[in-house]
């Protein structure tokens, strides 16, 4: 299945396409959002939110062909 993951904060340095600043590669059938994690190489305790196809998700969630996923992490602030 081909998937595309949209990174955002710290997670960008895992973005396999630069020209369309999103990580894009193909995952076997009945993967879930955090078997995706483990293909990408990010650690789980840095994603504080996760979106399939703009509607919330958990790391349990099986994608589909062409699904987007969204990572989104903490803003930090002061």
């Amino acid at each position: 299945m081909q998937i595309t993951a949209q990174l955002f904060g710290d997670l960008r340095r895992y973005i396999n396409d630069p020209e369309k600043k999103q990580w894009v590669g193909m995952i076997p059938k009945g993967a879930t959002v955090e078997s995706l994690m483990t293909t990408i190489g990010f650690p789980k305790d840095k994603v504080r939110l996760v979106l399939v196809n703009d509607k919330l998700a958990h790391l349990e969630t099986t994608l589909s062909d062409l699904d987007e996923v969204s990572f989104l992490t903490l803003l930090g602030g002061g």
